[in-house]
């Protein structure tokens, strides 16, 4: 399950508001509810994050938690411009084995990422792109 299926379940839950009904005020299909917290469509864009936490009236660390989570959800990523070679051997590799690692190889990977990043003084995934920084689409 996405990290936003799982955090948009667990704030209707926690709130008490049927699918019928958050779908109703979002203008959406309760199907389309159903799917994104099962995890069979994509996570939505901004703009309808943006939609739900009016919707759920979610306070300010709520509404950050869900933003987050759809952010963690996006199934296509953005290699920047200027990475080693490597990198897009790594970023395949990763892609055509991800269904065959278990939840303990990925969290030793994600060890191995998040040591970097704090020997670093960073906390982020990788290098931030400026807005005007051009890009290649490498779907995962």
């Amino acid at each position: 399950m996405s990290p936003f299926a799982t955090e948009l379940r667990k704030l209707r839950f926690e709130l008490g508001v049927s699918q019928q009904a958050l779908a109703e005020a979002l203008g959406c299909d309760r199907t389309y509810l159903s799917a994104l917290e099962n995890d069979t469509r994509p996570s939505p864009g901004k703009q309808f994050v943006e939609r739900v936490v009016a919707a759920l009236d979610l306070s300010a660390a709520d509404a950050q938690r869900l933003q987050i989570s759809g952010e963690k959800s996006k199934r296509t990523h953005t290699i920047p411009l200027g990475v080693p070679g490597a990198a897009y051997e790594f970023v395949t590799n990763v892609f055509s084995q991800l269904e065959n690692l278990s939840s303990s190889q990925i969290r030793a990977l994600n060890g191995v990422l998040e040591s970097y990043s704090t020997a670093e003084g960073s906390r982020t995934l990788g290098p931030k792109l400026s807005s005007t920084a051009k890009s290649e689409e490498h779907p995962m």
